[in-house]
This record gives structure tokens, sequence and C-alpha cells, in this order.
């Protein structure tokens, strides 16, 4: 008896061949744990780019009201000088209404000192701070305008195009 008890025992000690029928198990086993871990690194990816481009779109939002809102008038020109960007009070102070796929100088005119600087920023990418110049509108109002402009630049250090700022020198409030 205590033979037996000792050979079950030893045998239980031993290590099993795993046959090949075992090893598919096995395989097919590991197989659906990665595939688990996998689909559950998806869904917590998922919802890591949900939340990314929820605040996305926040920052997006708040960044158009803050330009729609600021006081001062504010342009934006890409690398070949067409209007990208402007906010409520540039169309004021400026007059102009149709900014829709046009440049700086068929929107500001080829004679305008603002158009001439704009051009000048945009080849050179000279900066130019608070310098005042004079400015038409359509109806042939002059306007002195405090004016900076800023070369814009990707990550790579190539131009994109220019920031323009506009304030009316003598500090009167132009309403669209």
């Amino acid at each position: 008896y205590k033979m037996r008890r000792r050979e079950k025992q030893e045998s239980e000690w031993k290590p099993t061949r795993v046959g090949a029928q075992d090893d598919a198990a096995f395989a097919v086993g590991t197989l659906q744990g990665l595939i688990a871990r996998l689909r559950a690194q998806e869904k917590t990816l998922t919802e890591e780019l949900r939340n990314a481009e929820q605040r996305a779109a926040g920052s997006e939002q708040t960044l158009a009201l803050i330009i729609r809102e600021m006081p001062v008038s504010l342009l934006m020109f890409n690398r070949e000088g067409f209007l990208t960007l402007s906010n409520p009070a540039a169309r004021a102070l400026l007059e102009i209404d149709t900014w829709a796929r046009r440049r700086y100088l068929e929107i500001l005119g080829p004679e305008s000192a603002l158009a001439g600087h704009i051009g000048e920023c945009l080849e050179s990418g000279k900066a130019f701070k608070e310098e005042n110049l004079e400015y038409r509108t359509a109806r042939g109002e002059a306007r002195v305008l405090d004016v900076s402009l800023t070369p814009c630049y990707d990550q790579n250090g190539q131009k994109e195009g220019v920031l323009c700022l506009l304030e009316d020198a003598a500090g009167h409030r132009h309403r669209e």
C-alpha cells in the first residue's frame, strides 16, 4: 500500500508531456487573451481620442469667440497673400464686406500703404510694430491706423503667412 501511494505521489510530480492537441489549445488560449487585451486597449484609446477631440473642439470654439469679440482688428494672410482669418472689428475698421478667396491687394487696394507693408512682410519676413499708416476706406474716408505685422512660421521654419493687428490711432470705435 505504501509503495503504491509513493508511486502515485511521484507520478503526480512528474511533468506530463504536452501533446499536439494541448499545444493547439494553449496557442488558441494565448491568442484569445491577446485579442481581449487588444480590444481593451482599443476601447481605452478610442475613449482618449474622443476626449481629445472634445477638448480640441472646445479650444477651437474658445479661440473663435476670442477672435470674434476682441476689440483689436485681426487679419491673417497665408503665404500666397490670401486672407484666411479676420474678425468683425477688422471688417468694421476697414469697411470691407467681401473677404472670401481674396488677396490682400484686392482687399486693401494696390496703392494702400498697408498692402505694401503686408507684401514686404510676406516677401522678406520683416515685422512692423505699432507703425502708423494712413488708410482710405472704400467711401474715401481717411483713417490713421496703428499697425503691427508679424510673419508666422511653421515648426520647420517655413513662412506660413502674416498676422496683422490694426487699431484706429484716433481711438474711434467702428461698428459693423
